[in-house]
């Protein structure tokens, strides 16, 4: 069966976005929800061995100067001044293309308060080395230090609530319906993708504006050469507005409420209110920072500008894959 996401469907997960938050590793409760796309470019999925990108890299030495002032009670002045070797990829592919929600398989969405993935169950994990057989799955990752390098994906099976240990989907207060679906973290294999021109990226994004009737969320697709540049450039981005001043000695409070106030590099408040960060790319769709700095063992710490870049799900169609990108709540 494969999944659209109705109008209804669309209208009922906007309004519900704003209080939306989980965990959503594969080891926690209710991670992402992939099913079958429509995404036609990818990667081989049998292909283990590391491939150079597509894309042309360049790496300058960049010397950077900020005078920060910030007035409260108090007014403090500070000065840093940080000389970072940075590797950027050049974006040489056709660019992104907005894509109708209605469109937009669910898998790209991941679940949102209390709820669960929904759609079809995963095939069988074809062991590592062999190609993945067509259908959707859900992975891990983390972004490598060094961006021009391939994603190393942890690869799971999405399988029925209902077969899967306690506690593996989000309690419904009654049984679970064959079609809800949850991580069957029992199994696992590794996956090597390189961001280049046959890769499909669908990225989820924020829609930012004020407006109550807007859609909180915009889509776009392109190729993972695309997704390469939008990860440089926001993690470029971030390290110069928040990591630098936080490593400064400056608070987290300081740094988010003087940028609020002084948007730039492509960070600034939402249109919505409130304190959340949101930053527009040169081209991508809008990305939202609700924590611009995470929390490690209960103290809050400086993280990167691709951690807004959530890769949860994947869909494999003739041994290609399409990377579901999810930057607008944090599931």
């Amino acid at each position: 069966m494969r999944l659209r996401l109705t109008s209804s469907a669309a209208v009922l997960l906007v309004a519900l976005l704003a209080s939306c938050g989980s965990d959503g590793s594969p080891t926690g409760e209710a991670p992402s929800q992939p099913e079958t796309s429509t995404g036609t470019a990818a990667t081989d999925a049998a292909t283990d061995a590391t491939m150079p990108t597509s894309a042309p890299v360049t790496t300058t030495a960049i010397t950077t100067t900020t005078a920060i002032t910030t007035t409260a009670d108090t007014t403090t002045t500070a000065d840093t001044t940080t000389t970072t070797d940075i590797t950027t990829v050049t974006p040489s592919g056709p660019g992104w293309s907005e894509v109708a929600i209605e469109a937009t398989s669910s898998k790209a969405f991941p679940p949102c308060c209390a709820d669960t993935w929904h759609g079809d169950v995963s095939p069988e994990l074809a062991p590592e080395g062999q190609p993945l057989a067509d259908g959707v799955y859900a992975v891990d990752m983390d972004w490598p230090q060094d961006l021009t390098q391939p994603l190393e994906l942890e690869v799971f099976r999405f399988e029925q609530c209902a077969s899967l240990p306690e506690f593996s989907c989000e309690e419904q207060g009654s049984e679970f319906l064959p079609g809800q679906l949850g991580i069957d973290t029992s199994s696992e294999r590794p996956l090597t993708v390189v961001l280049d021109d046959t890769v499909t990226v669908v990225l989820v994004g924020w829609n930012d504006t004020s407006q109550a009737d807007a859609p909180a969320l915009i889509v776009a697709e392109a190729t993972g050469v695309e997704l390469a540049a939008l990860a440089s450039e926001v993690e470029q981005a971030y390290a110069d507005v928040f990591a630098a001043r936080f490593d400064a000695g400056e608070s987290p409070d300081v740094i988010i409420a003087n940028l609020l106030a002084n948007p730039s590099s492509g960070f600034g408040p939402s249109a919505s209110g409130g304190i959340n960060v949101v930053f527009t790319p040169a081209t991508a769709p809008p990305l939202l920072f609700q924590s611009v700095f995470p929390f490690v063992d209960d103290e809050r710490v400086a993280g990167r500008g691709t951690d807004a870049l959530a890769i949860r799900s994947i869909d494999v169609v003739d041994g290609r894959v399409t990377l579901y990108v999810f930057s607008g709540y944090y599931p």
